[in-house]
């Protein structure tokens, strides 16, 4: 069931960011969200037609470079495409934290397994290291709690370092 002033204070943060209208940032933080009505405000977003300028200034905000000190920032941040990036984390939290209920366990491994995840480590009471790979990039990983085995690859480049797991039983 949609929480209606949830919906509407997530409406309003729609309509502001679709005016380009800086103040969608409050209304969004202030939005108590649910599945549904993200869900909703996705589709909506994803109707909208960017101009090709619009989104070749957004890319060129977004891209990586060096800081440079007192340099005007390069290109600049459509909000639509700012929304719509939240909206979508927001939605895979909330299915992760409905798959991660669903399953009851100590651990959420089966949630991450059914959704897909890859970018989570698995939570759980007892998950240590079996195999150290590569001691930079690689490791085999298991949780006791329900006996799935996992493997963790790393990569990094000049924005940071990140993880994958994989379930491998």
């Amino acid at each position: 069931m949609t929480n209606k002033p949830a919906r509407a204070e997530l409406d309003r943060a729609v309509d502001l960011a679709i005016a380009r209208d800086r103040g969608w940032e409050p209304a969004y933080e202030s939005a108590a969200l649910d599945l549904h009505s993200v869900t909703r405000a996705i589709a909506r977003l994803e109707r909208i037609e960017l101009s090709l300028e619009e989104r070749a200034l957004h890319d060129e905000w977004a891209r990586p470079r060096k800081f440079v000190g007192g340099a005007p920032d390069p290109g600049a941040p459509s909000p639509i495409l700012l929304l719509l990036g939240r909206l979508e984390s927001a939605r895979d939290e909330l299915r992760y934290e409905a798959a991660r209920k669903a399953h009851g366990a100590p651990c959420d491994c089966a949630a991450l397994i059914e959704l897909g995840r890859h970018d989570k480590k698995p939570d759980s009471p007892a998950f240590h290291v079996i195999k150290v790979i590569d001691a930079l990039y690689a490791s085999e990983w298991r949780c006791d709690a329900c006996g799935t085995r996992w493997s963790e690859t790393r990569d990094c480049d000049d924005v940071g370092v990140w993880s994958n797991w994989h379930a491998t039983k």
